[in-house]
């Protein structure tokens, strides 16, 4: 199946709150969306809360 939606999220700085709105995104996702991550120069503290995130089917 193609995909019909892309949720895109810029990240740039580091917040507390960008895992919690990974995790919300994410419990959001139905077959045929998608989720785009696009690196503005973030902060090297965003990697390990992004990792989980980079494998996700």
């Amino acid at each position: 199946m193609d995909c019909q939606v892309s949720v895109i999220i810029p990240i740039k700085d580091y917040t507390p709150f960008l895992e919690e709105s990974l995790k919300s995104t994410v419990s959001c996702l139905r077959p045929g969306m998608e989720l785009i991550l696009v690196d503005e120069r973030m902060d090297l503290d965003c990697k390990p809360v992004l990792k989980p995130y980079l494998s996700h089917p």
